[in-house]
């Protein structure tokens, strides 16, 4: 980067502060920017998806390949994804083709959001530039995750972020990760503390409820809230957030393999035996990506589209009227709804499950016209008075990078911001301490349990649990259980020496939406200094 001139003798040097957000997806990325203005004041209304130009691409997403594609989802040990994706052999493909160029899923990550990045911190030096050529910035970047996402995952992440030579003295990475359904849930419902009580003709009244469904490429996320407040707007959330691999990334593979399966039965062998995987992509591009992917519903019939000429037999090239029926690829409406079914049921069964009275829809599989019919029968059927809104243009597949930006904003702005404010959140996770009595564990967290986002979660520790070694140690034996049907694991032992006997021993817990934080008190707020033995991170 540039140097910049000398500030004019005399005058300090002003220091702005710029926030941005990377929602690093499956199948497209995107990067949001929130530049303060002339006075300095960076609020969400300063906040705009940015247009990154890359890989020969322009616009407000650009797809997440470099060279290869799906790569976000090799960041996961292979034994954390569902079994349809396991077995995918899209996913096999692709993970060979990066594997034959020597690269790691780290490494991809880290070339890929180098380059996304590049571009972002140039326009952020022009636009600080035209407020104060003099100006000194500091930018905080947020980056978001799926809610299901193991610690071995974000570890990768955060280690390819690290590497993308994006951070330095003046580009720091936030404190934590947000997932990606909390930065959906603070984009949208952030609008309706701009203008309370409209977003889109809904009303919000305290106590309502609000599912946040962000359809992504690879995953859908879910997260639930009630509204506690409206001046200021605030919501706690009131059951933990859920991830499910489906997304149109996933849709777009079924109608692959289904326009394969046709020719193969269709084509005559030597043609379809010289048919590469190019030519099966460019005519998939042309019927499904700008066409049936969009444009399907509910009630539709079916359709036929022209083939290519090397999808044709050398009689049906020579002598086209002769053989009418070789020119065409027929689709029949349950050949369509079942490319969409499978993954669409998924999504409307997630919400089925936690109905609330308001659902927003977004994500970029979230405009999917057949996907939001589906979802609305299904509301009508099971839950008549709730509200379904489903975003038009980009409004909804930014959110999740508009999310983050209002994230830090929020988590390092003094100042009060029209941005909504979660109180509590649910806990993914339970944690228990051993009993040195019975070898019980004695559960202090469990999965489900509200916690507050900002003030204290103190939970005391029984007596029994505390365990007494040589020399005045002491320690506990704390056990993780990932999920309410999860069996525990042991996650650490954690050990202090003790000058005499701790009154009133505390845990305080702080769970940020991807992992769980704690520190161990006594008689109120002294802290203790703990060993950790037998580390796993937590």
């Amino acid at each position: 980067m540039a140097t910049r001139e000398a500030t004019p003798t005399g005058q300090p040097t002003r220091h702005l502060d710029v926030y941005a957000g990377i929602d690093f997806g499956t199948t497209y990325s995107k990067i949001a920017i929130a530049i303060p203005d002339r006075t300095g004041r960076v609020e969400p209304r300063h906040c705009y998806a940015h247009c990154i130009e890359a890989f020969k691409f322009k616009g407000s997403k650009v797809p997440t390949k470099y060279p290869t594609e799906w790569f976000k989802l090799s960041l996961p040990h292979k034994d954390d994804l569902p079994h349809d994706l396991r077995v995918s052999k899209k996913l096999d493909i692709l993970t060979k083709e990066r594997e034959a160029l020597d690269m790691s899923a780290v490494d991809v990550t880290s070339n890929f959001l180098g380059v996304i990045w590049k571009h972002a911190h140039e326009e952020i030096c022009d636009r600080v530039k035209q407020i104060d050529e003099f100006a000194q910035y500091h930018v905080v970047i947020t980056v978001t995750v799926p809610v299901v996402w193991p610690a071995d995952a974000r570890k990768k992440l955060y280690q390819a972020i690290q590497s993308a030579n994006i951070l330095g003295p003046n580009v720091r990475l936030a404190r934590k990760f947000i997932t990606e359904a909390e930065a959906t849930g603070i984009a949208l419902m952030s609008a309706t503390s701009v203008y309370p009580g409209n977003l889109q003709g809904s009303g919000f009244q305290v106590r309502d409820t609000v599912i946040i469904c962000d359809c992504g490429g690879g995953t859908t996320d879910l997260i639930s809230y009630q509204v506690v407040s409206i001046q200021p707007f605030a919501v706690r959330e009131i059951s933990p957030g859920k991830c499910i691999f489906a997304g149109g990334s996933l849709v777009d593979e079924a109608f692959l393999d289904l326009v394969k399966g046709k020719a193969k039965r269709e084509c005559p062998r030597p043609t379809f035996k010289a048919l590469t995987n190019e030519d099966f992509h460019e005519f998939v591009e042309s019927i499904w990506d700008e066409n049936l992917k969009i444009n399907h519903s509910l009630g539709m019939a079916g359709t036929r589209f022209r083939l290519p000429a090397n999808f044709l037999g050398s009689q049906a090239r020579r002598q086209p009227r002769a053989h009418p029926d070789s020119l065409n690829m027929t689709f029949t409406v349950d050949d369509i709804n079942g490319v969409f079914d499978p993954i669409v049921d998924q999504i409307v069964n997630l919400v089925k499950s936690e109905m609330s009275l308001h659902v927003f829809m977004a994500g970029g599989f979230g405009l999917n016209l057949y996907l939001q019919e589906k979802m609305k029968i299904m509301a009508k059927r099971s839950s008549p008075s709730t509200n379904i809104v489903c975003f038009e243009g980009d409004q909804g597949w930014t959110a999740v990078a508009r999310g983050a930006v209002f994230h830090g904003i929020q988590a390092n702005s003094q100042s009060n911001q029209p941005i909504v404010q979660v109180n509590s959140r649910a806990s993914r996770e339970g944690y228990g301490l051993e009993s040195s009595t019975d070898i019980s564990i004695l559960w202090l967290v469990n999965p489900g349990d509200e916690l507050s986002a900002d003030g204290q979660n103190r939970r005391p520790i029984p007596p029994q649990a505390v365990w007494h070694g040589r020399y005045g140690r002491s320690y506990v034996n704390m056990y993780r259980q990932e999920g309410p049907n999860a069996i525990p694991g042991f996650a650490s032992c954690l050990s202090w020496n003790a000058v005499g006997e701790l009154q009133n021993l505390e845990f305080n817990f702080h769970w940020d939406g991807t992992r769980m934080h704690y520190v161990l008190l006594y008689r109120g707020n002294q802290q203790v200094p703990l060993t950790i033995e037998n580390y796993y991170d937590l």
